[in-house]
């Protein structure tokens, strides 16, 4: 818990980054929640955001659909008032990236390249 306070502390001292989290009304408790960054990259004048991750507690997927819309929106416009002029979401855990994909692309994004890991023992 410390280092979650901690974490969060630094996160919000930094306007570069943008964290919002999805609260189950019921218990309280964070089901869902997506961080993100903005950042000039280091390759041309322009800035990006990029999600770090974006999760939905496994019970709650599929159930939860209109309050992450509403993240990865507030996420956007957040982006654009950075000055990004591109707005990234991924898949990097390998976790229905098919599903998410078809869901990144219902809310106008586009797929422009892929992810390759190198898994270590395999």
């Amino acid at each position: 818990e410390k280092s979650a306070n901690y974490l969060y502390g630094a996160i919000m001292k930094d306007p570069g980054w943008f964290l919002r989290v999805i609260v189950e009304k019921s218990s309280g408790r964070v089901i869902g929640g997506i961080l993100c960054y903005c950042e000039t990259v280091m390759y041309g004048p322009d800035k990006q955001a990029y999600d770090v991750t974006i999760m939905v507690d496994e019970e709650h997927r599929g159930k939860c659909t209109k309050q992450i819309v509403q993240i990865i929106d507030e996420y956007k416009q957040w982006a654009l008032a950075q000055g990004a002029k591109i707005i990234k979401m991924g898949v990097s855990s390998g976790l229905n990236i098919e599903k998410a994909s078809m869901f990144f692309e219902k809310l106008g994004y586009k797929q422009i390249g892929a992810m390759h890991a190198y898994v270590v023992g395999e």
